[in-house]
């Protein structure tokens, strides 16, 4: 249970590429007019969206395209940094589970960026929330 709890939330999800997310969103808050309650809500979005899609690459890679499927030898190379690749192929966690921890963190990111969507509307700004485009990303990239 221990190792599955861990793998659900320090291992799928990658937290390890908060600071580079996390910087870029800032950076681009920056310069898009400066750091605002909107800024912030995109960078807790940005970092749902984030874990989401490097648990949903973890589940396409094995059960879509079976990269990390099969002898050890035939899998994608493990990456010393990450380590989420192969969990499923160990037995910790199957690819139902991880489908479902990739689907509870975009649904987690829907909260702010369904806020980011009415702070825009409230402030009139008229500015389009593209947020859920995000969620596609690592879908799109493995077609």
């Amino acid at each position: 249970m221990k190792d599955k709890i861990k793998a659900h939330v320090f291992t799928l999800p990658r937290p390890f590429a908060i600071p580079f997310f996390g910087s870029a969103i800032l950076l681009g808050a920056v310069l898009a007019g400066g750091i605002n309650a909107n800024a912030w809500l995109a960078l807790i979005a940005g970092l749902l969206v984030m874990a989401g899609g490097h648990s949903f690459n973890s589940f396409l890679d094995y059960s879509w395209t079976g990269l990390d499927k099969g002898k050890v030898e035939d899998r994608s190379a493990e990456k010393d940094y990450c380590g989420g690749q192969n969990i499923i192929e160990a037995g910790i966690v199957t690819p139902r589970e991880v489908a479902f921890n990739a689907l509870a963190w975009y649904l987690l990111s829907a909260v702010p960026i369904n806020l980011s969507g009415l702070y825009c509307w409230l402030a009139d700004n008229h500015c389009l929330d593209s947020g859920y485009a995000g969620d596609l990303l690592v879908f799109l990239g493995q077609v």
